[in-house]
This record gives structure tokens, C-alpha cells and sequence, in this order.
């Protein structure tokens, strides 16, 4: 289910074009999709870094798992609050607009928009995260990494996504005085 031509496909059923930090027998792929089994929270990574993009996903879990964008800052799914929390951001908003989430164990669709410093995420066709300013988790004085990799983290649940897609995005202006 492509959203339209300009989106490219992540999950092709292989562990191409991904890389597993660590216990990597914990993320199975298979025919468009990737799951993770539970056990020791771990993630797997992109092996391209994205600046601006826009991605379309499903993910299901029983519990509680997340997306890196740029690396760090990290999109909290099925988390008690709702899905979109932006796990990372301690200055700017980080609980979503609303929970959208369905039953656990149920499909949810997911949009991501990454521009410049911002992120909008859309659930079940609900807007729940509007244009917010993506902080740097791990350095909190520094700003968000301007590129960087996408994340699929198991947080100790199974979780499963499939029909993961990116649209690239112009990069951001870099501006030099003279």
C-alpha cells in the first residue's frame, strides 16, 4: 500500500539496508515487515542517515516499544498517555494532543514529518503531535542532530511494523554571511 510513487519502501523482508545494534537474533524480517520478539530492549537502525522526510508505517505491540528519528529523539508507541510522545523533549511539548491509540495488539498507522528542527506525527488519522521542536535527549545543551538515522525500538514487548515508507524532503538551507 504505497501512499504514492515518491515514497520508497524500508522493509523488504531482509535485513538490508538496516543495522542491528544489538542482539540482533531479537529483530526478524519478513516479507514487508520487521518484528522484534521481546526481551532486552534493543533497536535496529537504518544504515542511511535522513534529514527532512516523511514516513508512513504500521506497528502493533503489546506493550511498549518507539522510532528514533535523527538518531536520537525518539517517538514513544503505545506508551501509557498515547502514542507520539516525544520521550526526548524535556523544554518543548512532549505529551501528544491525544491518545489514538487502538487496543493493544491492534494495528495503528502511523505519519511522520521531520522538517528542520520539527516533528508532526499523525495516528489513526489523528494529528497528535503538531510541529514541535525535537530536543537532543543525550546532549540537552546541544540542538537536535540535523541528520541522522531511523530507529525501530523494542522496548521489552513484542512489536511488529510493516509497510514502512519514506518520502525525502529537500534538505534545510545552509545560509553563509559574506
Amino acid at each position: 500500500k504505497l501512499p504514492t510513487a515518491e515514497y520508497v519502501p524500508l522493509l523488504d523482508g531482509t535485513m538490508n539496508g538496516w543495522n542491528a545494534k544489538t542482539t540482533a537474533a531479537a529483530w526478524k524480517p519478513s516479507d514487508g515487515s520487521m518484528a522484534y520478539s521481546g526481551g532486552n530492549p534493543t533497536t535496529v537502525s537504518t544504515k542511511k542517515d535522513y534529514e527532512n522526510f516523511e514516513m508512513y508505517l504500521d506497528w502493533k505491540t503489546s506493550g511498549e516499544a518507539g522510532i528514533a528519528v535523527r538518531s536520537i529523539p525518539q517517538i514513544g508507541l503505545g506508551i501509557e498517555g498515547g502514542s507520539g510522545t516525544l520521550l526526548g523533549n524535556k523544554v518543548n511539548v512532549s505529551k501528544p494532543l491525544l491518545n489514538a491509540d487502538n487496543q493493544k495488539g491492534e494495528w495503528n498507522t502511523l505519519y511522520v514529518k521531520v522538517v528542520d528542527d520539527r516533528v508532526t506525527v499523525v495516528l489513526n488519522g489523528q494529528m497528535v503531535t503538531r510541529n514541535v521542536i525535537l530536543e537532543n535527549s543525550c546532549q540537552p545543551d546541544s540542538p537536535a542532530f540535523i541528520k541522522g538515522k531511523i530507529e525501530l525500538m523494542g522496548e521489552g514487548a513484542p512489536v511488529e511494523f510493516r509497510d514502512l515508507y519514506i518520502r525525502e524532503l529537500p534538505p534545510t538551507p545552509v545560509y553563509t554571511l559574506s
